[in-house]
């Protein structure tokens, strides 16, 4: 067998491609002649001779090239042996598991065995044990590194039909990081950086802190969600989920620190406020009871003039500018909030 290519590796319908060359020879005694010791063609004959029933056990679809003529070959030799090759394209069933995703290594499968005959009848080996399997030295993977191959028997026993003859290949398909290092990773790291420059924004300015975090927010979960598309919908958590989930964590975690420190600055300017009122309350009162004093040592001029005409206008005026500064103080803690 020789790999041409590797098509589409779907992660989400757990499937992928290949273009293979496949190669079966088998013996057939009935075929052996004399006098002639070249291998000659037998290609026009395919439907009159006996072909083993090969097919891919895990395959979801497939077909045999036809350009511009179907694309196969069947050799005969002089001692009955018989070379049949073809050009396939088959797309093959790959369970993957995605706990590491993007960091993760796919085994993916591919069976060969026969449908029609059990293993008493006919039995498939691999020609060569190492180099069986063979890959294009130019095949080149977007998204995985140049798989590794391995390949053996699975032999298949059924209770209802016994056992078949069965061969599988086996691609180790390791995924490349760098491309969602620079599409997840490194913007996800910037988003949590730009969310953390609110700390350095004076804490009473609201609008710019608040929409700093909100804006962090939505363009970590726009990312996350950009991901989460271009996988399966599994149940169990993945690698990029947990770094996404923290990148969440950071972010939401200085929402909340400026919601606690705005909180708690609120909380100690009103008890400044409450202490600043209470000082001016209290001097004021010591002012008023200083010009009770002072007037009582001048009794007989007050006698003199009209009765409690400069008491009253002191005291309603003491009290007035008393209200005036409570009143300031109250309209520059609203401002400040």
């Amino acid at each position: 067998m020789h790999v041409q290519s590797f098509g589409s590796i779907n992660v989400i319908d757990m499937d992928y491609s290949l273009d293979l060359l496949l190669r079966q020879k088998w013996r057939d005694p009935r075929l052996r002649f004399r006098g002639y010791k070249h291998t000659f063609s037998l290609s026009y004959l395919k439907d009159r001779l006996w072909i083993p029933d090969l097919f891919f056990r895990n395959a979801k679809y497939g077909f045999l090239h036809v350009i511009t003529a179907p694309n196969y070959l069947i050799w005969l030799q002089q001692d009955g042996l018989i070379t049949f090759s073809q050009k396939l394209t088959v797309k093959l069933a790959c369970p993957m598991q995605l706990w590491n995703f993007p960091m993760d290594t796919q085994q993916c499968p591919l069976e060969i065995g026969s449908y029609g005959f059990a293993l008493s009848d006919l039995k498939f080996v691999w020609m060569l044990d190492k180099e069986s399997v063979t890959l294009n030295q130019q095949l080149i993977l977007n998204e995985f590194e140049l798989p590794s191959v391995r390949s053996g028997s699975c032999q298949k026993a059924y209770n209802a039909t016994g056992a078949f003859t069965c061969l599988f290949v086996e691609f180790k398909l390791v995924r490349k990081f760098g491309f969602y290092l620079i599409y997840t990773y490194l913007p996800s790291v910037l988003i949590v950086a730009i969310s953390w420059i609110s700390f350095w924004i004076d804490y009473k300015s609201v609008p710019a802190r608040i929409t700093l975090g909100l804006l962090s927010v939505l363009a970590l979960m726009t990312q996350s969600a950009a991901t989460v598309q271009n996988l399966p919908r599994v149940s169990y958590i993945k690698a990029i989920d947990v770094w996404l989930f923290a990148c969440l964590a950071f972010v939401t975690a200085s929402l909340l620190e400026f919601a606690v420190v705005n909180m708690l600055a609120r909380r100690h300017e009103q008890r400044q406020l409450r202490d600043e009122l209470r000082n001016l309350m209290r001097k004021e009162m010591m002012r008023l009871g200083g010009n009770l004093l002072a007037s009582g040592s001048k009794k007989k001029q007050r006698d003199k003039t009209p009765a409690n005409s400069r008491y009253g206008r002191n005291l309603s005026s003491n009290r007035q500018q008393l209200h005036q500064r409570i009143e300031m103080r109250r309209l520059d803690a609203s401002e400040e909030q």
